[in-house]
C-alpha cells in the first residue's frame, strides 16, 4: 500500500492496522512521516500500548475502565517506582518466625506450632488491597520448608515423617488436602539421615521441582512432579541448582567436580529427556576457588486478579551469583544476568553448531548477558522480577536496580536527554577471575537508591520493594520492611 493510500483510510481503520505494529516500529513510524505522528500522539489508546512496553507491562482484562484511565494509571504507577514514592510502608518481625516466603506478592511466615500467616501486599495504584489470612497445619508435622503458587491457591509443605521426607499439597487459602490434586501427599525417596537443612521448591504452571541438599554437600536430589496428576519425572542426582525456564524445559546445574571449575548448565525437556541441550559457563582461573554459586529467577504464574496492568512474562531475568575467593584468601562475589530470551535462543539453535547439542558460553551468551562484580550480601533472597533485579550492595550501603528491558533501554538512548539518575550500561564488561577472560555486552541501565530501613539484602516483588534485616548482629530486631507501590 502507498504512502499516500495508508493515510487516505479512515481513522478507525489506521487505528487498527497502527495497533497491530511493535511498538519499535510504530514510533519509527511517528518519525518518518509528520502526519502519522500527529495521530499517533494524542491517540490513548496507542501511547498506552507504547508506554506498557516501556514499563516490562502488559495490558490486565477487559473492564469498564478505558485505555485512557488505564495510561494514567500506568504513568503515575511509573512515576512512583522511579521516585521512591511507595504508597505504604509496614513491617514484619521475623523473630518468632522459622520460615518465610515470599511468592506472587504474597509473604508467607510460619510460626510455632506450624501456623501460617499469609498476607496479599497491597497495590494502590493497580487497585489491589492488603488481604490477610491464617492457615494452621498439624502441629504434629515436622516441618521443614514450605512454597506458595497464588495463581493456583497452591501451598506446599515438606514434612518429616519418620524415616521419609513426604511433600504434601495443600490449599493456599484453607490449608486443607488441594481438591485439584489427584496425590495430595508426594513420597521422595531419599535416605533422610544425609538430608541437609536446605531445600529448593520450585513451582512452574502443573510442575513442582524439589531439591535436596545434602549433610556432606555432595550427593543432592531433585524430584519434579506434575503435582496435578502426581505423575513424576525420572529424578536427578548430584544437581546443587536448578530452575524451571517453562514448564517443560528444565535447568540443571551440576556439583563441580574441582573447586575451580562452575562447567555450565544441562537443559533437558521433561518430555524428551533424552535429547539434552549442555550450555557452558564461564571457567574460573585455576587460581580462584568457588565457594558458592546460587541462581535467582521467578516462575511465572499468571494471576487472576483484575488489575489494569500486569508484569510482561514474554521475557524474564536469571541472575546467577558466583562468590569466589581468590589467591590471597579475599571473598568476591559476581552477578551473571542472563535473560531467558538468551537461554531459548541457545537451545533453539544448538543442533546448527555441532552433533552433540553443546555450545560455548563465548558463542551462545558472552553478547546477550552481563557479567558483573558486585558485593553482593550472602542472605538468600530473591532478587529478581521480570528483568529487573534489584540487589543490595553491601559497599556502597545502597540498593542498586538493574533493569534489561531492551525496549526500554532503546528508548531512553534514542533520546536527546537521558534521564540522569540512570547509569548506562553500554561498555563492554571485562573479569578477569574466569579463564579465558569473559567479555560480556548485554546492555542494560542501573539505578542507586537509599531505602529508609536497616538493610542486609532487599527482595523485589511487582508491587513491592523489601529490605531484610536478618543477620542479628546489631540490636535491631530481625524484620522485613515492604514498601508497597
Amino acid at each position: 500500500m502507498s504512502h499516500s493510500r495508508l493515510l487516505s483510510l479512515p481513522d478507525e481503520l489506521l487505528l487498527e492496522i497502527l495497533s497491530e505494529l511493535d511498538v519499535f516500529s510504530l514510533l519509527r513510524s511517528t518519525e518518518v512521516c509528520h502526519v502519522l505522528r500527529s495521530f499517533v500522539k494524542p491517540s490513548t489508546i496507542l501511547q498506552y500500548k507504547v508506554q506498557l512496553t516501556l514499563a516490562g507491562m502488559k495490558d490486565g482484562p477487559p473492564t469498564s475502565e478505558g485505555s485512557s484511565s488505564r495510561l494514567r494509571r500506568l504513568e503515575t504507577h511509573q512515576a512512583a517506582w522511579h521516585d521512591l514514592q511507595w504508597s505504604s510502608k509496614q513491617t514484619f518481625s521475623l523473630n518468632d518466625v522459622r520460615l518465610w516466603e515470599l511468592a506472587g506478592g504474597v509473604l508467607g511466615l510460619v510460626y510455632a506450632e506450624n501456623i501460617f500467616n499469609f498476607t496479599r501486599l497491597p497495590s494502590s495504584l493497580r487497585g489491589m488491597e492488603q488481604k490477610e489470612w491464617k492457615v494452621e497445619v498439624d502441629k504434629n508435622f515436622d516441618l521443614l520448608d514450605f512454597s506458595m503458587d497464588v495463581s493456583n491457591d497452591l501451598l506446599v509443605v515438606l514434612r518429616r515423617e519418620n524415616a521419609q521426607i513426604t511433600v504434601h499439597l495443600l490449599s493456599l487459602s484453607t490449608g486443607k488436602p488441594h481438591s485439584k490434586t489427584a496425590t495430595p501427599i508426594l513420597t521422595c525417596l531419599v535416605d533422610v539421615d544425609h538430608v541437609g537443612s536446605t531445600f529448593d521448591i520450585r513451582i512452574f504452571g502443573q510442575n513442582l521441582g524439589v531439591l535436596f541438599d545434602s549433610v556432606y554437600g555432595t550427593k543432592s536430589e531433585l524430584f519434579i512432579w506434575n503435582w496435578q496428576t502426581g505423575t513424576q519425572y525420572p529424578s536427578h542426582s548430584f544437581i546443587f541448582l536448578f530452575a524451571f525456564l517453562t514448564e517443560n524445559l528444565v535447568l540443571l546445574n551440576p556439583v563441580p567436580r574441582r573447586p575451580h571449575i562452575y562447567p555450565g548448565s544441562t537443559i533437558i525437556d521433561l518430555k524428551k529427556p533424552d535429547n539434552p541441550v549442555f550450555l557452558f559457563l564461564p571457567k574460573l582461573r585455576e587460581d580462584v576457588d568457588l565457594e558458592s554459586v546460587e541462581t535467582h529467577c521467578e516462575s511465572v504464574n499468571p494471576q487472576n486478579d483484575d488489575v489494569p496492568f500486569t508484569s510482561s512474562t514474554d521475557d524474564r531475568l536469571f541472575v546467577i551469583i558466583y562468590r569466589l575467593f581468590d589467591d590471597n584468601g579475599d571473598m568476591e562475589s559476581y552477578a551473571l544476568f542472563l535473560p531467558l530470551s538468551t537461554i531459548l535462543s541457545a537451545i533453539a539453535n544448538s543442533h546448527l553448531h555441532r552433533p552433540y547439542r553443546y555450545r560455548l558460553f563465548e558463542e551462545w551468551a558472552a553478547k546477550r548477558c552481563r557479567l558483573m562484580q558486585l558485593d553482593v550480601p550472602e542472605v538468600w533472597v530473591c532478587y529478581v522480577h521480570g528483568m529487573k533485579a534489584a540487589i543490595y550492595d553491601k559497599t556502597l550501603c545502597k540498593t542498586r536496580i538493574f533493569d534489561f528491558n531492551q525496549f526500554a533501554l532503546r528508548y531512553d538512548l534514542a533520546q536527546a536527554e537521558r534521564p540522569k539518575d540512570w547509569e548506562y550500561l553500554t561498555e563492554e564488561s571485562v573479569i578477569s577471575s574466569f579463564s579465558p577472560v569473559v567479555h560480556t555486552s548485554l546492555r542494560g541501565r542501573v539505578r542507586s537508591v537509599s531505602l529508609q530501613a536497616t538493610t542486609d539484602a532487599v527482595m523485589l516483588a511487582e508491587d513491592s520493594l523489601m529490605a531484610i534485616h536478618d543477620e542479628g548482629e546489631d540490636d535491631k530486631e530481625d524484620a522485613v520492611v515492604v514498601f508497597s507501590f
